[in-house]
Formats: structure tokens, C-alpha cells, sequence
């Protein structure tokens, strides 16, 4: 797994989960436009998918398999799996017409993934090419706005955190104030 992968910020996690929409929009253009239509967000399940490597949901012949892979191949196999699995559920996904009816089929889509083989068959020769170069660019690029993202995010809650300090200071201040005021009125 790339660096940072799991670290406090799991960076590396989240532009996986941006690379993974780009993927899924040049592979899955139908899918990806209903996914927008909804304002449905995949990585809500994809990126625990990644995170743990398919084991949460999936029935265990099915990870075995993308372990298999993974293992072999390297973490590209993420990319190729969640995009196979996601065209052996296309009609279904299609076929749903809000997102909250979306979310719970999503929630019970690893029970559906039995047909271990025709998943592989269709990650390996259905969808490809997934070159390693690609994705390793795409992670590089989304990696450096993330980083930028982080670090505005950072300025924020420092001066959320000073505001709210100098607050509390001033409430202090206050109630400080009152109480002088009722011990030298007694």
C-alpha cells in the first residue's frame, strides 16, 4: 500500500477513493453520472473496501480471491476489483432512483458476490487495461491537493481554536467580573 496509507490522516486512503471516481468515470461513465445525478458518494463502502481489503461484507471465497491477487499484483487490484464489482451490480445500481434507496442495496452487495470467477473474469479481461503508471500518477496529483486541503483545514482549526480560547478568556473575564461584583455588594 502506498505511504500514509493508514496513518492519522489516512491521505493516502483518500485519494485512492478520488482516483477510484476518475476510474470508475472513464470505465463506468453510466454508473458514474447516475452516482452524480444521486449526489451518492461510493466511498462511503468503497473506502472501507480498501481500507480492509474487501474482507468486511464480501463472502470469504470472493476476498480469498482478491488477495489472491492482491498479494500478486499489489494494490492495483483494489482498482480492479471495486470497478468489477461495481459493473457486475451496474443494472441494479441504475435501476435504483434515490440515493437512500441506493445506500441500503449498497449495504447488502456482498452478499450478491458469490460468482467469485465471473468477478475475476471481468476485473482482469472485461475491464481492462489498469496500468500501475496511471494510477500511480493519479495518486501523486491527488495526493498533492489533499495535502494542500490538509493544510487549510490545519489554518482553520488553529484559528477556530484561538477565537475559541480568547472567548473563553473573555467569558472568564466576565463571570470573574460578576463575581467581584456580588462578594462587594454583600
Amino acid at each position: 500500500m502506498p505511504e500514509r496509507y493508514y496513518d492519522h490522516t489516512l491521505i493516502a486512503a483518500h485519494a485512492d477513493q478520488r482516483v477510484l471516481k476518475e476510474i470508475i468515470a472513464e470505465k463506468l461513465p453510466s454508473l458514474s453520472d447516475h452516482f452524480v445525478e444521486l449526489a451518492f458518494d461510493v466511498s462511503l463502502f468503497t473506502f472501507n473496501w480498501f481500507l480492509a481489503i474487501f474482507i468486511d461484507n464480501i463472502p470469504v471465497e470472493t476476498y480469498l480471491r482478491i488477495w489472491d491477487s492482491f498479494l500478486y499484483e499489489g494494490s492495483k487490484i483494489l482498482f480492479r476489483y471495486t470497478v468489477a464489482i461495481l459493473k457486475s451490480c451496474e443494472e441494479m445500481i441504475l435501476s435504483k432512483t434515490d440515493s437512500a434507496d441506493l445506500h441500503a442495496s449498497m449495504r447488502l452487495l456482498g452478499d450478491s458476490l458469490t460468482d467469485v470467477n465471473r468477478i475475476s473474469q471481468m476485473a482482469f479481461s472485461g475491464l481492462n487495461p489498469f496500468p500501475m503508471r496511471v494510477i500511480t500518477v493519479k495518486r501523486h496529483c491527488h495526493l498533492q491537493k489533499l495535502k494542500v486541503e490538509l493544510e487549510e483545514l490545519e489554518k482553520l482549526r488553529e484559528q477556530f481554536q484561538s477565537s475559541y480560547s480568547n472567548q473563553l478568556c473573555a467569558n472568564d473575564d466576565v463571570i470573574s467580573d460578576i463575581t467581584s461584583d456580588d462578594e462587594s455588594g454583600q
